[in-house]
């Protein structure tokens, strides 16, 4: 079982969740990034079967859940900007039918680039599921 906080802050017109690893006195830079709004984020959560707890005074989010779930919505997040608004549910569909090496792989090629370069530089990997999967 992994525990993360998932942080929304607004920049702009866009709100940014950042994950981070939930240990005491740990690193401050975040595990990843995503452009979702929490409601959102709640929703996938709660599709995926992962149980998170809200702290409203901070805005955020702390899940709990198996590696494979916590996967599973790196990848979800992190593709669904890039998807037209009515493949949304598909999208979801074929994340949650992705083997466990395939998740693997688009997880840790996420995890890779936003390392290298932030949010902008998930972008590509994004982009590849998007089109190897028809989306």
């Amino acid at each position: 079982m992994s525990e993360f906080i998932l942080a929304f802050y607004k920049r702009g017109a866009n709100t940014i969740m950042k994950m981070y690893f939930h240990y005491v006195n740990t690193a401050v830079k975040p595990w990843f990034e995503a452009k979702i709004d929490i409601d959102v984020a709640k929703y996938i959560l709660e599709q995926l079967g992962i149980s998170y707890n809200v702290v409203d005074k901070h805005n955020w989010i702390i899940i709990n859940g198996n590696d494979d779930s916590i996967r599973r919505f790196i990848i979800y997040v992190a593709v669904r900007r890039y998807v037209d608004k009515h493949l949304l549910k598909t999208l979801l569909d074929i994340v949650k039918a992705l083997s466990l090496t395939e998740s693997l792989f688009w997880y840790s090629q996420l995890i890779y680039a936003y390392d290298g370069g932030g949010l902008k530089s998930t972008a590509k990997v994004a982009k590849a599921f998007k089109v190897l999967y028809e989306l």
